[in-house]
């Protein structure tokens, strides 16, 4: 677990350890980064990665002792946290000779926007963009203004980037990525914390295939937040599954799909029996 104290250019010298923990740099690395509120879903992703006999590392980035309450400048809280764990990511490759593309970030809610400034960060450092980055329903307010945007999540944090939406209120509601996933449309009824269900549900198996709606936002507004897929249209799995083969189609992608429950269904100690 990493947990952020300073904001200084000088926060990434002597700050990676992972003696005694189990961390592999040979295996596939997933970054884990908690909403405003401080619920970590690392943990229960953990155990889902368990369950299914998966050989990863998990990297829960804990920032709720550092910030949790709001802020006049939320984008700046975001810039600064993410600017500390871009240069902890730099640090984890240069000193364990981890592979770049076995990295995936995964952030909930404003820890979306801790994710995308995290990738912003290093690939300011680096010159390189991180392969996979996953915003689960991003948080919006404070992110909305036009000097803000720069410090949102957007397709230009990683090579691919991915976003599942489930609510228009809290949750960032028009595409910021290349692959926008709108489950039921995407404005769910207590939504938020939804979007972490249904990619934990994708860890273990749950396939939700996608299309693509081929339309903008408004289109897809006016159309009642749905549409019907097309004949010949490449279904994309949402979540854990996602593959993309070949030239990559951005857009909208739509599915009807159960309701995944309210967070996460496992916790540290396991999952539920199926």
């Amino acid at each position: 677990m990493v947990s952020p104290t300073e904001f200084t250019e000088e926060t990434d010298k002597d700050v990676v350890s992972w003696e005694g923990t189990g961390f592999d740099p040979s295996k596939r690395t997933v970054f884990t980064i908690h909403g405003l509120g401080g619920m970590d879903f690392g943990l229960a992703y953990a155990a889902a990665f368990r369950t299914i006999g998966a050989d990863v590392n998990l990297i829960s980035i804990n920032w709720k002792k550092v910030w949790y309450k709001f802020s006049k400048r939320p984008d700046m809280r975001m810039f600064h946290i993410g600017g500390v764990t871009g240069h902890f990511l730099k640090d984890l490759i240069d000193q364990s000779g981890q592979s770049l593309e076995n990295v995936h970030i995964i952030g909930f809610s404003y820890g979306g926007q801790v994710g995308s400034n995290m990738c912003k960060k290093f690939q300011e450092l680096t010159g390189e963009k991180v392969p996979r980055f996953t915003a689960l329903d991003p948080g919006s307010i404070g992110f909305r203004k036009p000097q803000q945007l720069k410090h949102a999540v957007n397709k230009n944090d990683a090579r691919l980037v991915d976003v599942i939406h489930t609510s228009a209120d809290i949750g960032t509601p028009a595409p910021a990525g290349h692959i926008d996933f709108y489950p039921n449309g995407g404005d769910l009824r207590k939504g938020h914390k939804k979007a972490v269900a249904f990619y934990e549900q994708t860890i273990l198996g749950q396939e939700y295939a996608t299309w693509n709606c081929h339309a903008s936002y408004d289109d897809f507004l006016k159309a009642g937040r749905k549409c019907k897929a097309r004949p010949g249209d490449k279904m994309l799995m949402m979540g854990e599954q996602l593959e993309v083969d070949g030239r990559l189609e951005e857009g909208i992608y739509y599915t009807k799909a159960e309701d995944p429950g309210k967070f996460t269904s496992c916790t540290q100690k396991g999952c539920p029996l199926a």
